[in-house]
């Protein structure tokens, strides 16, 4: 088998998991459920967002909140 297949978590409930973790890309797969929120913090590195699912609302530094719905994908930068 040449592929390498990266399985996640199929859920309803609250999901953090790495997907993946090489040199040049992270890949993170989360599922919050509708009130819950990711702390504030800093990355180290760009972030891409894909919405799948639902809205997510952003807010970065002191901007307004931004709402994306299912079919967003987001760049952060770093």
């Amino acid at each position: 088998m040449i592929e390498k297949l990266y399985p996640f978590t199929l859920a309803e409930s609250k999901t953090i998991e790495r997907v993946l973790d090489e040199d040049a890309i992270a890949i993170n797969h989360m599922i919050l459920p509708q009130g819950d929120r990711l702390p504030e913090h800093d990355a180290n590195s760009h972030v891409y967002m894909i919405v799948a699912r639902g809205t997510i609302t952003l807010q970065l530094n002191d901007q307004e909140e931004h709402h994306y719905g299912a079919g967003s994908i987001l760049n952060i930068p770093f």
